[in-house]
């Protein structure tokens, strides 16, 4: 498949990561680790020639690692249309996205 190039959902997915200042992941944590979908994306994002043989740790990533966010029973914290309706959550994911904007121009990515 990659020989014959990369699906064009692939290759603007990896455009769209190339051009970001930063990067925010949210997903639902299994036993501690990442969700099949998330490992799929990050499998597709890293192909050659950034191969990614383990997780963020040996890509030598910058992450921010405080504040965490955790939404547990996040089905009963949204409304019908879908949108996040408990507001100490919604604080939590603000005070985070503050964060990584902050850590976003320490590192020198974003103005």
């Amino acid at each position: 498949m990659e020989a014959a190039g990369l699906p064009d959902a692939v290759q603007r997915f990896r455009a769209r990561i190339a051009a970001a200042d930063a990067l925010l992941i949210v997903t639902p944590e299994y036993n501690y680790s990442m969700a099949g979908v998330l490992k799929n994306a990050i499998d597709w994002a890293s192909r050659p020639p950034n191969h990614l043989r383990q997780t963020c740790v040996y890509l030598d990533m910058l992450p921010l690692n405080k504040p965490e966010v955790f939404v547990s029973a996040a089905h009963q914290k949204v409304d019908a249309e879908g949108r996040l309706s408990d507001e100490p959550a919604r604080a939590a994911i603000r005070a985070l996205l503050e964060a990584l904007a902050a850590w976003a121009r320490r590192l020198g990515r974003a103005g």
